[in-house]
C-alpha cells in the first residue's frame, strides 16, 4: 500500500503523534502527553516520518511551515492515578459493523506502547472530555449470517442440546454434580443451568467445567475441559456460542439500561493482547459486532467494572510486558474515553492491576486498586488505591488521592468510610504449613482522615473460602465481620460467629448462625463466608447457599447434596433478586482463622500490649504445663487476674504464644507474679 505523502493523508493516530512532533517541545513532554516512555515516544515519531517520506523530526518541522494547533491534552499531572484526558472526538465516530472490520489492523493501532487511543475516523470535531454521553449511532447492517468479524466463535446449540435448565422448589435436593444455580429471596425456590456433553472427554482433556455468570443474570457461560468455553443467553435458548480459550478471553457479558454486551479479547499464548470486541445481543438474534478497540496488553486480565448504567467500562490493561493503566470504555461504540498514565515500577518492582470496587451506593464511582510484590513470601503485598467518579471524568474534580491500602481494604458503598484488617501478629510454622498464630483486629477511617478513627480488636474480615465480597451493608450503616462465639460442644476450636458492627464501632448486633448444613466443608463457622447484599441491607448471603433475611430472621438453604460445597462465585454477580452458585467446587481457598477473643473498641489504631483479663470462671482458671486438659495444673487464676502474652520455646515456632486444637484455642501467658503456663483463651479478655 502506498504510505501517505501529506500529514493530511495520515489516519488519526499518525496525525495526533505529528501535531505533537512538529511543536517546539521537548522530546519527554511529548512522551508524557502520549503517556508512554520516551523511546515509545521517539519510535512513533520515526514511523509518521517514514511515513511522510521525511529522515526526522527535524525535517517534519521544517515541512510544517506554520504552527500546528496543540491537541487538547490535560496540561500538566492531574493527582493520583495522574489521569488525562485524550485528544477525542465530543461525538464518537459512527460505525458501522461493516466500517469496523475494514478498518483491519491499522485503526486499531495504539497510541503509543503504553497508551490507549479509540478506534476513530479523521476529520473530527474539537476535543471533548465528556465521558458520561452516549451520543446516536448510525445502524448497523444486517451481517452476514454466523459472522464474527473473523473471531473464532462458532454457532451451538441451545437449551435441551448443548445446555439444560432444571427447577427446585425450597428445600428439595439438587442433585446436579455441576452447574450454574439462581436461588431467589423471595421463595426459595433454586433455578439450575448446565452445559451437556456431546460425547466423553477424549484422552487428554477434562471433564471439569467451571461455571461463571454475568452482570444482570441473562448471560451463562461455562469453561470444559475440552478446550473450549460455552456462552447460554436464557432469552436467547435456540443457541449458543463457543470458542476456544486458548485464542479467546470472555470479559465481560451483562445487561443494563444501555444495552447487552458481549466483550471479548484476543489472546495470545493464553495472555490478552489487549485487542477487544463488544457484541450486542437482542433477544432471538445472533451476537452482531458493534465495536472494537485496542488496549496495552492485559495479560492474565483482570475483571472489568461496568458504570451503573450500563454505558461504559472501566478495564485495566497491564501484564507481563506493560505497567498497567486504567481505561474507561464506551461499549456502545469502543471509544476510548480516558486512559490513566501507566503506573510506574517502584524499587525496580513493576505494579501489577488487582481489582475494581464498585461504589454505587450514594458515592457514585469506585475504588482502582494495585500493588507491588512484596518483599518476602510471607509478607502481604504492598496496595495502593483511588477513588474515582464515573461523573468526573476521572480529572481532578473526580478522583482522589492516592491511599496506601491493605489486602483486606473495602470502602462503604458511600465512599466515606475504609475498613481494613489489621494483624496484629503473625507467626508462621517453621514448615510453613499447618495452623498458625494469627491475631487480627480492624480499623476504619473517615475518606480524608490520615489515621483510624477507631478499631475494634479481635475482629476478621479476611474470613471466608476465597470470598470476593464487601463486607459493608447496602446502606453504609455497619459491616460483617467475624468474632468470637460460644464453643460448640463437638468443635471447641471452631469457636466463631459473626457480627454486624456499626459504622462507629459503638453497637454489635449478633447475627444467628445458618442452619448446620449436611456437608463436612462447611460445618465450620470460620467458612460461612458471609457476604452482605450490595442492594439490599437486611440480605446476607452465608456460605453462597445460605441467605439470612435481617427483617424476617429467616434463613433459605440451597439443599446441594454436592460433598465438596459450591465454588468461589460472588453470590451477587447477576445482580438483585437472586443469589448465585455454582459447583463444583475449583480448590478451597483461604487459611486458618485469626485467634480471636470478646471483641474490644479502642480509639485510635489497634496497637494492643496482648494483655488479659482472667473472666467468667467462678472458680478461676487452671494454669496448666501444656495446650490442653490432660497437661498438669501448676495453678489457678481467679477472675480480674491480669496477664500477658509469652512464648514457650519448647512448642515449635508458630505455635509458642497460641495454638488451636481439638479442645479449643490455648494462649501461653505469664502471670504478673512470673508464673508461666498455658490457659484456655475461652476464659480471656482484653485488659
Amino acid at each position: 500500500m502506498a504510505h501517505p505523502r501529506t500529514p493530511d493523508d495520515l489516519d488519526e493516530l499518525d496525525r495526533r503523534v505529528y501535531d505533537l512532533a512538529v511543536q517546539s517541545i521537548p522530546l519527554a513532554e511529548i512522551a508524557v502527553r502520549m503517556g508512554v516512555p520516551v523511546p515509545q515516544a521517539d519510535e512513533r515519531i520515526q514511523r509518521v516520518c517514514n511515513r511522510l517520506g521525511v529522515a526526522d523530526r527535524a525535517a517534519l518541522r521544517a515541512g510544517a511551515g506554520t504552527a500546528v494547533s496543540q491537541p487538547n491534552v490535560a496540561a500538566g499531572p492531574v493527582i493520583g492515578l495522574d489521569f488525562a484526558i485524550p485528544d477525542i472526538d465530543p461525538e464518537p465516530p459512527k460505525h458501522s459493523r461493516r466500517a469496523v472490520l475494514a478498518g483491519g489492523a491499522a485503526a486499531l493501532a495504539l497510541f503509543g506502547g503504553a497508551a490507549a487511543v479509540a478506534l476513530t475516523r479523521r476529520g473530527g470535531s474539537p476535543a471533548s472530555p465528556a465521558a458520561t454521553e452516549t451520543p446516536s449511532r448510525e445502524p448497523s447492517p444486517t451481517p452476514p449470517a454466523d459472522d464474527f468479524g473473523g473471531l473464532p466463535i462458532q454457532v451451538e446449540g441451545g437449551l435441551n442440546q448443548r445446555f439444560e435448565t432444571r427447577a427446585w422448589v425450597k428445600d428439595a435436593p439438587i442433585d446436579w454434580d455441576h452447574g450454574l444455580f439462581r436461588m431467589f429471596p423471595n421463595t426459595g425456590d433454586v433455578q439450575g443451568f448446565r452445559f451437556i456433553e456431546l460425547e466423553p472427554p477424549r484422552s487428554g482433556q477434562s471433564g471439569f467445567v467451571l461455571y461463571k455468570i454475568g452482570p444482570g443474570g441473562r448471560f451463562v457461560w461455562a469453561m470444559h475441559g475440552d478446550g473450549r468455553a460455552y456462552l447460554l443467553d436464557v432469552l436467547n435458548t435456540e443457541r449458543s456460542w463457543s470458542w476456544p480459550i486458548e485464542d479467546l478471553r470472555l470479559v465481560t457479558a451483562g445487561t443494563a439500561s444501555h444495552g447487552v454486551w458481549v466483550v471479548f479479547e484476543e489472546l495470545e499464548s493464553r495472555q490478552g493482547t489487549g485487542r477487544h470486541h463488544v457484541f450486542s445481543a437482542a433477544p432471538g438474534q445472533n451476537l452482531e459486532l458493534q465495536s472494537s478497540f485496542e488496549l496495552p496488553p492485559t495479560g492474565l486480565g483482570m475483571p472489568p467494572l461496568w458504570s451503573p448504567d450500563g454505558s461504559h467500562l472501566a478495564i485495566w490493561s497491564g501484564g507481563d510486558t506493560s505497567d498497567p493503566q486504567l481505561h474507561l470504555i464506551q461499549a456502545s461504540t469502543g471509544r476510548i474515553v480516558q486512559s490513566s498514565h501507566v503506573i510506574p515500577p517502584r524499587d525496580g518492582k513493576a505494579a501489577w492491576p488487582m481489582n475494581l470496587q464498585q461504589l454505587d451506593r450514594g458515592f457514585g464511582g469506585f475504588l482502582a486498586v494495585w500493588g507491588y510484590p512484596a518483599n518476602t513470601p510471607t509478607a502481604s503485598p504492598p496496595r495502593e488505591g483511588q477513588l474515582l467518579l464515573w461523573s468526573g471524568a476521572w480529572t481532578a474534580q473526580g478522583s482522589g488521592r492516592v491511599m496506601p491500602l491493605e489486602w483486606t481494604s473495602r470502602f462503604s458503598p458511600d465512599g466515606q468510610y475504609h475498613l481494613f484488617e489489621v494483624p496484629l501478629r503473625h507467626v508462621y510454622l517453621e514448615s510453613g504449613e499447618g495452623v498458625r498464630e494469627f491475631w487480627t483486629a480492624v480499623s476504619v477511617s473517615g475518606l480524608e482522615a490520615s489515621a483510624p478513627g477507631w478499631s475494634m480488636l479481635s475482629t476478621s474480615i479476611g474470613y471466608g473460602d476465597g470470598q470476593p465480597a464487601n463486607p459493608w451493608l447496602a446502606d453504609s450503616s455497619g459491616f460483617v465481620a467475624m468474632v468470637r462465639g460460644p464453643e460448640p460442644p463437638d468443635r471447641p476450636w471452631d469457636a466463631y460467629e459473626y457480627a454486624i458492627i456499626s459504622t462507629d464501632g459503638r453497637t454489635i448486633t449478633r447475627i444467628p448462625l445458618p442452619p448446620v448444613a449436611d456437608l463436612e466443608w462447611f460445618r465450620a463457622n470460620s467458612m460461612r463466608s458471609p457476604a452482605p447484599c450490595p442492594y439490599d441491607p437486611d440480605l446476607i448471603a452465608f456460605g453462597r447457599l445460605e441467605l439470612y433475611n435481617r427483617r424476617t430472621g429467616e434463613w433459605l438453604t440451597a439443599n446441594i447434596t454436592s460433598q465438596a460445597g459450591p465454588d468461589h462465585l460472588d453470590p451477587w454477580a447477576a445482580g438483585a433478586g437472586q443469589i448465585v452458585f455454582a459447583l463444583p467446587h475449583g480448590g478451597h481457598g483461604g487459611a486458618s482463622p485469626p485467634i480471636l477473643l470478646t471483641p474490644k473498641r479502642v480509639e485510635g489504631a489497634a496497637d494492643p500490649e496482648f494483655r488479659f483479663v482472667v473472666a467468667r470462671t467462678g472458680d478461676g482458671l487452671n494454669l496448666r504445663t501444656g495446650p490442653s486438659t490432660g497437661s498438669d495444673v501448676i495453678g489457678v487464676l481467679p477472675d480480674g487476674t491480669l496477664v500477658e502474652l509469652a512464648e514457650d520455646v519448647k512448642m515449635p515456632v508458630g505455635q509458642r504464644g497460641a495454638i488451636r486444637n481439638e479442645e479449643g484455642t490455648w494462649l501461653y501467658v505469664r502471670t504478673q507474679s512470673g508464673e508461666h503456663g498455658w490457659v484456655s483463651a475461652a476464659y480471656l479478655d482484653w485488659a
